[in-house]
């Protein structure tokens, strides 16, 4: 039996069409799975959020976290399939909440062939609807150990934690980068490309770093820890805005002429 915790943040509660997801395991249970359910309330932060849904999904002993956002429509066979997948890190398919021409969130690999259960391997994933084995979490304090942190709560009460979703640079410029550099010309002593080491002393490398949110600095970090990412494209959530998005297609006029928004194109995925 493996234990379960599905958890979202939230700071004004969850709307019906989540409870139904919630209510719907725990009618009908999912054979081998013991599914908790949490609700991380005390941070605005996003980030800081999914770093306490993390600590808790790892500090009581669960075998498997389950991140699912409070605006993200759910049943209990969506829960179901995206547990059945073995890879340790697995997202569900959504876009963002905007019209027109959906914008899947995730960004693929460079091979990105869709397997029979619908996987692709993707570069970036989303953390909105995501799976996530414990162990990834214990691996990657083992392998960052910088980004361990004291947090004081809103009650006063300090912590251990550690930033797995972090918000923050990548690139040529940042002191990870330029240690690297360092490192290289300290390696290639017979040549010093004294121009080349300038940029990489003085973080003036002409490409510029790119800022990351919390999902995709996730990623980053799993892909630097030898983790590959997978997006099920047979698992579409909706996004919900002032409308679910994609639209779906009973809200869509039966005139192509007439509709205002593209149905959804997963050939993009």
């Amino acid at each position: 039996m493996k234990r379960v915790l599905v958890s979202t943040a939230t700071k004004s509660g969850v709307k019906a069409y989540w409870m139904e997801g919630a209510m719907s395991v725990t009618l009908h249970p999912i054979p081998g799975h013991e599914v908790t359910f949490s609700i991380e309330d005390t941070h605005q932060a996003i980030n800081l959020s999914r770093n306490v849904m993390a600590h808790e999904a790892l500090s009581k002993g669960y075998d498997i976290h389950v991140m699912i956002d409070a605006d993200h429509p759910w049943g209990g066979a969506d829960l179901e399939r995206i547990l059945s997948h073995q890879e340790p890190i697995v997202s569900a398919l959504y876009c963002k909440k905007a019209p027109g021409d959906p914008v899947w969130v995730g960004l693929k690999a460079k091979t990105n062939e869709k397997r029979e259960d619908g996987l692709v391997e993707a570069a970036y994933i989303p953390t909105g609807f995501l799976k996530v084995d414990v162990s990834v979490y214990k691996t990657l304090q083992e392998r960052f150990p910088d980004r361990k942190y004291v947090y004081t709560d809103d009650n006063g009460k300090d912590f251990e934690c550690f930033e797995w979703f972090p918000i923050g640079l990548v690139g040529p410029n940042t002191p990870e980068a330029r240690l690297a550099g360092i490192r290289k010309l300290c390696k290639d002593v017979e040549y010093i490309d004294s121009a080349f080491a300038l940029e990489v002393l003085d973080g003036t490398r002409p490409e510029p770093n790119r800022l990351l949110g919390e999902d995709y600095f996730f990623s980053h970090l799993c892909r630097k820890t030898g983790y590959k990412l997978w997006i099920d494209t047979q698992l579409l959530v909706y996004h919900m805005g002032q409308a679910p998005y994609p639209i779906p297609e009973h809200f869509l006029p039966k005139n192509p002429k007439d509709l205002p928004y593209a149905r959804a194109d997963l050939s993009a995925w």
